[in-house]
């Protein structure tokens, strides 16, 4: 396993090929009831350093620990197994997954990246209720390639998703205010 604390901020798991999480789960409403303060276990994050053999991961693999991902592969290649099939990657790339649609992660040898993981209620929380939030709500559920972002728009979705890993290391509060 490569990861052995599921408290800590690591976000792929290993156990074996086949064992995965079912279906996504739809995300949760919020409303003025259940709006709370996320917590650092609600974001995690991993990075993809650069090895001299390929790498696997199995993701979304216990139970009730489904969450959105993002991918972002800054350099290298590799294939991103779904609820949908297999997607091939490319750097750059970044790709939108819905809760519990990550199966597994394999990048070739010197791939570098991140992946971002976020729960059901932090989406929610992020997103907000009100009308205009709809349209992100309604993509927060399907799979979403990013292709040609312009390269400004891609460096600055690169650091915030580096951001976000660099505080769900740290462990600390982070910085949400809401």
């Amino acid at each position: 396993n490569r990861c052995l604390n599921p408290a800590s901020t690591c976000l792929f798991m290993e156990f074996g090929p086949g064992v995965f999480l079912g279906p996504p789960r739809p995300p949760c409403m919020l409303t003025a009831a259940n709006r709370h303060t996320p917590s650092t276990r609600e974001v995690l994050a991993q990075l993809i350093v650069p090895t001299l053999h390929r790498q696997r991961w199995s993701l979304d693999t216990a139970p009730g620990a489904a969450m959105y991902r993002v991918l972002h592969l800054s350099s290298g290649h590799g294939e991103l197994s779904h609820g949908g099939g297999e997607q091939p990657l490319h750097a750059p790339e970044f790709i939108w997954l819905p809760a519990g649609s990550a199966r597994s992660l394999r990048v070739d040898a010197g791939s570098v990246g991140v992946v971002v993981g976020v729960s059901d209620a932090l989406l929610a929380a992020s997103i907000g209720v009100h009308a205009d939030a709809a349209a992100l709500r309604q993509m927060s559920m399907r799979l979403c390639r990013f292709d040609g972002l312009d390269a400004v728009v891609r460096t600055e979705l690169a650091r915030s998703l580096h951001a976000i890993e660099a505080e769900a290391r740290q462990a600390g509060g982070g910085s949400w205010h809401y």
